[in-house]
């Protein structure tokens, strides 16, 4: 490394104090007059230096905070949009797993950032919507607390039942519950898990006595399906369940969209059966309230060009994922009917924070 005693604005202050005193003493000038040139070259050399610095200064680094733990379908979402984000805004992208309370926790992390644009939530139904209305205490609000950016993905819920229930479609299905002297006895991830609120709708809007049987996750919710511990079931769909309902292991009556899905047009829908139903898992991104319009809008452009890119558009459908990439108002009016509709039924369930 040179000294900073080489550096030329240094040398340069030396030669011109020799010039300009040849043939004078060694004490003709004054300390004052000797070290002017030397602090004109410090200076210099500062302002270099704060320049060099400022050119090379970094972006901030921008997050997309999933509610969720490593590896789940959420992630591997935030992995798709990480280096499309990177490359539009010339800034290393990171994800930020921050799992717990329903996915609470992520959200109120996002709710409570700075507006800038470089923090976002990747998130579903459940830490958008249904975990903030149990949770008030959390201080996230689904309907304002977070401003929507884009729909990413949406997909149906799927009516499931073990071979062994004597029907073939929601239709044959109700009437057969509605005959059984005992509650149908149905599987979810958890309390308060979309599957479960999902199906508690389909059981008040049809009049069906069921029993909730929570489990810890999704993958013991398909063996109990499988086993016939429980004779009904309402996730989303997968690759492994497509091979248990190939197998003739699992049987599919229905999906819960409100026309039927362009990855399975030959299935059902339950609205055919009870009109107006609805239940859609979705994904899509929201930022702090009072991001720029102009910023979200930025992020809407990247975020919408990066899902419909035809690898992400068939990767997700391996997930049993529709693509979308809508609008901002369009995302807003989904986030608002989802609270409007889970409102009631949550507070209903006695799911309510005490």
């Amino acid at each position: 490394m040179v000294s900073s005693m080489d550096h030329p604005l240094v040398i340069w202050s030396k030669q011109r104090w020799r010039k300009t005193n040849r043939g004078r003493g060694p004490h003709v000038m004054g300390r004052q007059e000797v070290m002017k040139p030397i602090k004109t070259a410090g200076m210099l050399l500062a302002q270099f230096a704060i320049a060099a610095g400022a050119a090379h200064a970094q972006p901030a680094t921008m997050s997309i905070v999933v509610p969720y733990p490593a590896g789940g379908t959420t992630d591997v979402i935030a992995r798709v949009l990480q280096q499309e984000l990177g490359a539009a805004f010339d800034t290393t992208v990171i994800v930020e797993n921050k799992p717990g309370a329903a996915g609470v926790i992520g959200a109120r992390h996002v709710a409570t950032a700075k507006p800038d644009g470089y923090t976002m939530l990747l998130s579903n139904n459940g830490p958008s919507v249904a975990g903030p209305l149990m949770q008030p205490s959390s201080g996230v609000d689904p309907r304002t607390s977070l401003v929507p950016v884009t729909l990413l993905t949406r997909s149906p819920m799927m009516f499931m039942v073990n071979p062994a229930v004597p029907a073939d479609d929601v239709a044959g299905f109700i009437e057969y519950a509605k005959a059984q002297p005992k509650p149908i006895e149905y599987a979810s991830a958890g309390q308060g898990s979309y599957g479960h609120l999902v199906t508690e709708m389909f059981a008040r809007e049809t009049g069906v006595d069921m029993l909730h049987i929570p489990y810890k996750g999704v993958a013991p919710t398909t063996m109990a399906l499988v086993s016939g511990e429980v004779q009904l079931l309402v996730s989303t769909f997968s690759q492994a369940m497509q091979g248990l309902i190939n197998e003739k292991r699992v049987k599919l009556l229905a999906a819960a969209s409100a026309e039927p899905s362009p990855l399975m047009k030959q299935v059902p829908i339950v609205a055919a059966t009870v009109p107006g139903f609805l239940g859609e898992a979705w994904f899509g991104i929201q930022v702090p309230k009072g991001t720029p319009p102009e910023t979200v809008a930025k992020l809407n452009e990247v975020l919408v060009r990066a899902i419909r890119r035809p690898a992400t558009v068939e990767a997700m459908a391996n997930l049993g994922m529709i693509v979308e990439g809508s609008t901002p108002e369009v995302f807003g009016q989904t986030v608002a009917a989802e609270a409007d509709k889970l409102e009631p039924l949550i507070r209903d369930l006695g799911l309510v924070e005490k």
